[in-house]
């Protein structure tokens, strides 16, 4: 499908369901609560509009369900109604055909593929907006999976995300309440996530990585991959026999352990993947998990990873237990070294959020207040004060979110969070380990032996520059754009007035002093003249007052 074809059926969907009327409004509060169809939009769909986003963002395919995916997570952008409706989106599609799925094969393998695989089952195991999956056998017997990657999809995402810059435009033209949530750097994030996650090379490498992380751990089994059979486009792996940990009636059949310790094992080895390893499964969800026939937990799908240093691990860690402890002035520090953004507007009325919330978090709980909701009113205190983290912490909120969805499943009183905070404690004992404070210090000393090494030099730079008038300091405004913007239409506004007003005193005189030649019999031309100039002028300026409702 051509740029200009995928164009007009964006639109034509977006009309389908009734959101032709984006341009008319003005208030994105006014978007949000209305239900019905507006008379601007000519769809036959019914519903809520957040039920109609979703319905819209299904039949547009998997760049918009991945969006719709993201934004189920903001509870600090969209209403509770709309996070919701996003949750139900799912990531399922119709498979491509087989003959399809040879072709991308054969790209990708060449005349390799009858050399490898025995027989490729035509019928696909699984299917998902960017892949779909098959079950081969290898000459050798060995049972595998082929994770193939549809036809065309990164053209049509590519074109996708042009449109989605396109209407992030024109909302803002019409929602200046958005410009706070930085639209258009949430795009190149989440465009740069789903581009990683097209390439399954990196995927491939990224499965490697986790199991040589967990290759002396048994009680957890990451698959095989064949490396030679990776490509961008094609993942082979080991098939895996396990049950859904989300299948309860299964489960008990086939395990005797108590879904308490299924939910202390899971909960075990995804804190090591983050406080230990530093590399963790961004995506745990039922359907990413399973457990074995012989009891190990089998985690897939790792084309969703999230990675932390050394550094940020601390940082971490001693982020849980200044929470735990209520020490508020440590935890804004923590979060203010943690961040990549920060321009608190009020420290003391920041702590003084941060105090309350974590006062809610002692007195309430689990039962009446969910570690998800936890995660995200924490959010949005760091929303309000201006404070961004890096996307690996926001990959960790959510993911913590959904295995606490996991875990209640299995045993609806286990702590999460307790677990979490254990954790914590056991990487802040090894921080303060001997061996470790004495590597530290061995750095410390290092920076600071190059930092006063290379002093001198640059003092000597910066009074060179200062000698020979080059020394430059740079200030930069912040958000005094719309202000500017404000004083100038005031300008414009008050110059129209201004020429008006001496048109208008100007044509009077010259009527008074009876000037010829005449129009009208014995109206001067001239003074005629100018009062038309004054009235258009007059005009203009009236409709433009009332077109942006500002007088």
């Amino acid at each position: 499908m051509s740029r200009i074809s995928r164009y007009r059926q964006v639109i034509q969907t977006f009309a389908k369901y009734g959101f032709a009327d984006l341009v008319a409004e003005r208030s994105l509060r006014n978007f949000f609560k209305r239900t019905k169809a507006s008379k601007h939009g000519n769809g036959k769909h019914g519903g809520s509009r957040a039920e109609r986003i979703r319905l819209l963002l299904q039949e547009l395919g998997p760049t918009y369900v991945k969006l719709g995916q993201l934004l189920s997570n903001r509870r600090d952008i969209l209403p509770e109604e709309w996070i919701k409706e996003l949750e139900h989106l799912q990531d399922e599609v119709e498979p491509v055909s087989f003959a399809e799925v040879e072709k991308v094969i054969d790209e990708e393998l060449g005349s390799n593929r009858k050399k490898l695989f025995r027989s490729i089952d035509s019928e696909a195991l699984a299917s998902a907006s960017i892949a779909q999956v098959h079950r081969a056998e290898l000459y050798s017997g060995e049972k595998v999976v082929l994770k193939i990657q549809r036809p065309g999809i990164k053209a049509t995402i590519k074109d996708d995300f042009m449109i989605i810059r396109d209407v992030a435009g024109l909302l803002l033209k019409n929602f200046k309440e958005l410009e706070n949530y930085q639209p258009f750097r949430l795009i190149d994030s989440f465009e740069s996530a789903i581009m990683e996650e097209l390439n399954f090379k990196r995927e491939a490498i990224n499965i490697n990585r986790f199991r040589e992380n967990f290759k002396k751990d048994d009680r957890i089994y990451v698959p095989r991959v064949y490396q030679q059979m990776c490509t961008y486009k094609l993942i082979c792996m080991e098939e895996v026999s396990g049950t859904k940990i989300s299948d309860l009636k299964e489960l008990r059949d086939k395990h005797t352990e108590k879904f308490d310790k299924l939910a202390a094992l899971g909960t075990d080895l995804y804190f090591k993947q983050i406080f230990e390893h530093g590399f963790f499964h961004a995506d745990p969800h039922p359907g990413n998990v399973f457990i074995l026939d012989d009891g190990r937990v089998c985690f897939l799908d790792f084309g969703i990873m999230g990675s932390f240093l050394p550094e940020e691990q601390d940082d971490l860690a001693e982020l849980m237990i200044h929470m735990s402890r209520k020490n508020i002035s440590r935890v804004s520090g923590v979060l203010q070294r943690m961040a990549i953004s920060s321009s608190i507007p009020n420290e003391r009325a920041f702590e003084r959020d941060l105090y309350e919330m974590l006062e809610v978090f002692e007195t309430v709980s689990l039962d009446d207040f969910p570690l998800s909701d936890r995660i995200q009113r924490f959010r949005n205190i760091l929303t309000d004060n201006t404070i961004e983290l890096s996307r690996n912490y926001y990959l960790l909120m959510r993911s913590m979110a959904v295995l606490e969805g996991v875990t209640k499943q299995l045993e609806p009183d286990y702590n999460v969070f307790g677990n979490l905070r254990h954790y914590a404690k056991e990487l802040m004992i090894k921080r303060y380990h001997p061996k470790r404070m004495g590597s530290r210090a061995f750095d410390i000393l290092e920076e600071g032996s190059i930092f006063l090494k290379e002093l001198p030099s640059d003092a000597k730079s910066i009074v060179k520059k200062m000698r020979e008038g080059k020394f430059q300091m740079e200030f930069k405004h912040q958000n005094l754009g719309d202000l500017y913007k404000t004083f100038d239409i005031v300008s414009n506004r008050i110059s129209v007035s201004i020429l008006v007003a001496a048109l208008i005193i100007g044509s009077s005189l010259i009527v008074l002093a009876n000037i010829p030649p005449y129009v009208f019999d014995n109206v001067p031309i001239i003074g005629f003249i100018g009062f038309v100039i004054s009235g258009l002028l007059g005009l203009w300026l009236v409709i433009s007052i009332l077109r942006h409702r500002n007088l």
